[in-house]
């Protein structure tokens, strides 16, 4: 099975690296010296495939879910201080090229401990979160989410250091494209770029009251006449809609890994950021999985290079790790409960009888509730069976919620109702299927 997060996880730390020693200076400055290679020191003084704050912030999110398995906020912001304070995540054990928005949300977030209220909504902090949102949009697609769902998950993380809505657009945006590239239908990457953001632009058209900030985005609705704007024209700037736009047409005027990232680094300014940017969609589409040529050169000299494949492996393999610790097989399965549940061997282990509660959205009227057990893993789960009265026709809905075992089990009984759990485990939370109660 391809493994997404490695491609899209090592592409953001190659092209930071790349990115990196050239950081800040201008284009007319590294035209006369171009990056051609994976070079050391530098603006930072650092030896060849040292990675930068984008990668750090990026493999803090990446660690809270292999901690985890969520988008858990307080656990992202806690990594976040660690690498600020104590160098963590960082290849050398020491945090530089901190941005003034990231420093200011996490000094605010030490403080407080409010993950809701420390990015900042400043139209002037844009240099957004878009750097380090991959590990967040990988989630979302690999949990099968519904795209409210990814969305509202994409930006809570997001705004954990700039909460301005135009950057939460960028984030949105490149969620859409990362999503349309692992499983989009048109063959090309630029093709699949395309249709990441057309989907991207027609669910905020439905999302927004207004479109002021997502008309700032407006060069990228049409890719094609996009890939024909001069050079002089991208500007790579730490400002979120130019990061977005150099990745893009980084993308859409190269056809490799290697040409689309030395394209983006060399148009200088915010080099690192713009080269993970590209990077992040460049590792998915070219994919890193088949190791060759100068793709191979660059990898082996990223720094802390067999820690960042570990983190990812573990990431990628804790669902078959969560199996083995004897969770349900359901797990295999988020994007299609209905599927799994077919191949389950189940066996009842209690039944906690039949339950009427007032009629609310989304949860059971009147139905019950079982506890199941996986016979090939040993994994519990809760199996909920629902009657919604409704003014016009019952319907019928069977739903199942992972448990740790059956103390979890009787905990969540007595204490959840539908609605609740769907609210407060969303992730955990799999619709088996839904349907007007006659046809059953």
């Amino acid at each position: 099975m391809e493994n997404f997060w490695k491609n899209a996880i090592m592409g953001v730390v190659i092209g930071d690296a790349l990115g990196c020693p050239v950081q800040y200076s201008n284009r007319e400055t590294i035209s006369q010296h171009p990056v051609t290679d994976m070079i050391g020191y530098g603006t930072f003084n650092l030896p060849a495939g040292s990675w930068t704050n984008a990668s750090s912030l990026t493999l803090a999110i990446l660690d809270s879910i292999r901690m985890t398995d969520k988008l858990d906020l307080n656990h992202i912001m806690d990594n976040f201080v660690s690498w600020m304070y104590d160098g963590d995540f960082t290849p050398f054990g020491h945090a530089f090229d901190i941005g003034r928005g990231t420093m200011q949300a996490i000094k605010a977030y030490k403080q407080h401990r409010n993950p809701h209220q420390c990015g900042s909504y400043d139209e002037q902090s844009n240099n957004g979160s878009l750097m380090h949102i991959m590990p967040a949009c990988i989630y979302c697609y690999e949990q099968g989410l519904s795209d409210q769902d990814a969305i509202r998950e994409i930006h809570d993380v997001g705004s954990l250091t700039h909460a301005h809505i135009r950057s939460n657009i960028a984030c949105g945006l490149y969620y859409f494209m990362v999503k349309a590239i692992i499983s989009g239908k048109a063959f090309a990457l630029k093709d699949r770029l395309q249709e990441g953001l057309d989907n991207g632009f027609s669910y905020y058209e439905k999302a927004l009251s207004d479109y002021e900030n997502l008309e700032h985005y407006h060069r990228l609705r049409n890719l094609s006449k996009f890939a024909e704007t001069r050079e002089r024209d991208i500007r790579s700037s730490g400002y979120v809609v130019d990061t977005l736009e150099a990745a893009v047409w980084s993308l859409l005027v190269t056809d490799s890994f290697e040409s689309a990232l030395l394209k983006a680094v060399n148009l200088g300014d915010d080099s690192n950021t713009v080269g993970a940017v590209t990077g992040g969609l460049a590792g998915l589409g070219y994919s890193l999985s088949n190791l060759f040529g100068v793709k191979s050169k660059w990898i082996d000299a990223i720094q802390r290079k067999e820690w960042i494949e570990q983190l990812c492996d573990e990431v990628n393999d804790r669902i078959e790790q969560r199996v083995k610790d004897g969770h349900p097989c359901i797990a295999f399965s988020m994007e299609d409960a209905e599927e799994a549940y077919k191949h389950i061997e189940k066996e009842r282990v209690k039944d906690y009888g039949a339950r009427c509660v007032d009629s609310i959205l989304h949860t059971w009227d009147d139905g019950q509730r079982l506890l199941m057990r996986c016979k090939k893993c040993g994994g519990f789960f809760l199996l909920q069976v629902s009657e919604f009265h409704g003014v016009e026709e019952d319907r019928y809905f069977q739903d199942l919620f992972p448990v740790t075992g059956p103390n979890e089990a009787r905990i969540i009984n007595e204490t959840y109702d539908g609605e609740k759990i769907e609210l407060e485990f969303h992730h955990r939370w799999m619709i088996i299927d839904g349907c007007p109660h006659w046809k059953k």
